[in-house]
């Protein structure tokens, strides 16, 4: 008998996922479900085999909520759409989530993520194959941005690239802000000018292509 705690605070996924289990299986029983890890704690004495997890709850992400389920079973990362986006996937996965599956997708895919991970460790579906192995969207950037990003990633401070594109400093931010952004919708880091530069490097807008 395989056991699951259910931790969303979406009233009618997470109760619904119980009584799908109870109706179509005998081998995996929900022992607790709550809005919050805490509470879910709180409910159980014993751990579950499996915690079923929101990717956002109540506003934190996973990463917020790994410390307060240190020592439980693997992680199967639930999300809605607007959830799964590559940046949340990558974060759920690097907390140590086993395994990331869609809500829209119904809850027997989810059954099969709770069996692969109590069998194995991981699940892998095809459409969480596809996204982690597929080689990373190239960010689509105009021909003043792709300036300034390869300015940026050549070391010049921002008043040096001011000057070279005929902008002001604060346009320079601008366009660095919004490059960035470009990056973090696509889940590739691009937070510090050695992130950037990288992704430079990656995209062929460091000049060397």
């Amino acid at each position: 008998m395989t056991t699951v705690g259910v931790v969303d605070d979406d009233p009618i996924f997470r109760d619904g996922v119980g009584t799908w289990l109870a109706a179509h299986t005998e081998d995996v029983v929900v022992v607790g479900v709550a809005d919050s890890v805490a509470a879910l704690r709180t409910l159980l004495v014993e751990p579950p085999d499996v915690v079923v997890l929101d990717v956002v709850l109540g506003g934190s992400l996973l990463v917020d909520n790994l410390a307060a389920l240190e020592g439980w079973g693997p992680l199967v990362v639930v999300a809605s759409e607007d959830g799964r986006s590559p940046e949340m996937r990558r974060r759920a996965l690097a907390g140590g989530a086993r395994t990331f599956v869609g809500k829209t997708a119904g809850y027997a895919p989810l059954r099969t993520a709770i069996d692969h991970v109590v069998a194995t460790g991981w699940y892998t579906p095809p459409e969480l194959a596809r996204f982690l192995y597929s080689e990373p969207a190239r960010a689509a950037l105009s021909t003043r941005q792709a300036e300034a990003l390869r300015l940026y990633a050549g070391n010049l401070a921002l008043a040096d690239i001011a000057k070279r594109m005929g902008i002001s400093k604060d346009t320079v931010k601008t366009y660095l802000r919004q490059i960035r952004e470009r990056y973090r919708d696509l889940g590739r880091a691009a937070s510090t000018r050695a992130e950037l530069g990288a992704r430079a490097q990656e995209d062929g807008y460091d000049g060397r292509w």
